[in-house]
Order: structure tokens, then sequence, then C-alpha cells
């Protein structure tokens, strides 16, 4: 039964004393945040590594702590209503209804022939279904309760056999983890020499970050503990075993309800229309300078 007060075990709750990518000792405070949680009693410090870039969590939750939180459903690292949002879209909607943001990574391989599939964190498998789609062979790595009957999910990359895939995919999971770089790492370990890979996360370089700090709406300890400079993520994919083909940022749009937008004017709710027109206007300035709030990359394992 999922916890409605924040609990966490202070024991699995490790000090930075160096940047978790490049390892300097040059870090410097960015500010403190509480947690996610609803009823939130924690409060994290947010460092930024001066030498990469990176942005890092503190303390940094060990790693055997944050699988046995999300597969607890603890509100700590899902915050409210997430994991019953990507539950009711997994079983409701296809997966066209759900692709969103990542519809670029099936149009990328759609001309390709079918091989081995396998996502890391598939949330509510919208990418993974287009691939089945496409008569690929697919597995995904999910620690969450939800998926625990689906066949081809596994709790842990480490029952998978060495060079097996074709493609993996990892969209929004590298800021999840504690240590990113034994992820990819894994990854690297059970792709074929050639395969691609596709990944998004959060971009530590985009503007709001620079300005807001830890109001950037991406600082959402310990739901998210990595945030990733151009530096650190093209230094941590290279070490792992990638060349990095395509690197580049988009903002998260706000969706331009026009219908919404209408009956906001008919019941005389300006405010709320043009709040949302001028969001969107943003967003799209921010995307087109190239300092949106997430990175999206392409990379090869060598």
């Amino acid at each position: 039964m999922i916890s409605l007060e924040e609990t966490l075990d202070l024991g699995r709750l490790d000090a930075v004393v160096s940047c978790p990518v490049c390892s300097s000792a040059n870090i410097s405070p960015v500010g403190k945040k509480l947690t996610i949680h609803p009823k939130a009693t924690s409060r994290f410090s947010i460092f930024s590594c001066d030498n990469c870039g990176h942005w890092s969590t503190d303390p940094l939750p060990q790693q055997d702590y944050l699988l046995q939180l999300y597969s607890e459903g603890s509100l700590s690292v899902y915050g409210a209503g997430w994991q019953k949002v990507v539950s009711e879209q997994f079983e409701a909607k296809t997966a066209e209804e759900c692709l969103g943001k990542h519809g670029w990574i099936v149009d990328a391989e759609r001309a390709r022939e079918p091989g081995n599939y396998l996502e890391i964190g598939p949330g509510n498998c919208a990418v993974l279904r287009s691939f089945e789609a496409m008569n690929w062979k697919c597995h995904a790595i999910e620690p969450g309760s939800w998926s625990k009957d689906r066949p081809g999910f596994y709790d842990s990359i480490a029952q998978l056999p060495d060079v097996q895939f074709d493609v993996a995919v990892a969209n929004d999971v590298l800021e999840h983890v504690s240590d990113p770089r034994a992820l990819l790492s894994e990854v690297s370990r059970v792709l074929k020499p050639g395969a691609r890979f596709y990944s998004c996360f959060p971009n530590a370089d985009s503007i709001r970050a620079r300005i807001q700090g830890t109001n950037w709406r991406m600082v959402r300890p310990i739901g998210h503990v990595h945030y990733f400079s151009k530096q650190s993520a093209a230094g941590l994919l290279k070490g792992c075993g990638y060349n990095v083909r395509m690197m580049r940022t988009y903002d998260l749009l706000i969706d331009l309800d026009l219908v919404e937008i209408a009956r906001s004017l008919a019941h005389l709710r300006v405010k709320y229309a043009c709040k949302t027109i001028a969001d969107v206007m943003v967003s799209g300035t921010i995307s087109a300078l190239g300092a949106g709030d997430q990175w999206r990359v392409v990379a090869i394992r060598d």
C-alpha cells in the first residue's frame, strides 16, 4: 500500500562530494527544494559541477533504494497522480494517442528491417507498442508494479544477455537513476555493434535552468536526481562506448488547445486564454533558439 506520508530512509542517501559524471570535486550549490511528494517533508540540495556543468541531487539515493521506491509506488519518486495516468493510458489508449514528443523515434526507425528492441522505463509503452506494430521483437526494463504481468518485461537489465539488441530507447530515464554511467554501460553491453540508442533527458544548459535555478520545472527531487549539460552528457555517452550522432534540445511544448481557448473566451476567462497562448509562444521561441528543457540524443554503439 502506498504511504500518504513521506518517510525516507536517510541511511540509504549518500552525500555528494564530487560530480557523479566527471568526478570533479569543484561543485557549487544551486539551491534546495522539497521532494515531489504531496506531503513533502524532505528538502534536497542541487549542486552544479564547475567543470562539466552537470547538476545532481544531494544527498543522492542509492540505486537499490530508488528501485525499491519505484517498485513500491512511492509518491516521493512518482509524485501525485503520475502512476495512475500512465496505467490508464497503457490500458485505454492506442500507441498513436500516447506517442506525443517521442514519435520522432518511431519515424526514424520506420523504414528499417525489424529486429530486437529494448526500452528502459517504457512509461505508457507508446513507443514500445509502436515498435511491436512494426513487427519488432520488444523487451523492456520496468521496476514499476503496474507492468509486472506483461511478457518481455524485466525488473533489471542484468537479466538480459550480451549483444542482443538492434535498438535501445531510454526516454526520461537517465535523470531517474543514481548512476547513469552504470546504466549506459549495461545498455551498451546488450546492444549489438552499430545499434542505435535513443534518449531524452533534462538540459541543465537550458534558458529556464540558468534563470530559475531550483524553481526550474525539471527540478523534481527525488523523482529527478540528475540534470545534464551538453558537456556532461556527451562525455558520459562517449565514455560508455557510444558515438553521438545527434544531440539537440527541444522544449516541453504546452499544447495549444484551440477549443479550450475558445470556451475560455466565451466564458470571459480572457486571462487564462492569453496566458495559454503566451506559454505556447515562449516554448516555441525557446525551442527555436536551441535552449529547451530537454536533450534529444541519437548515439551509435561502437
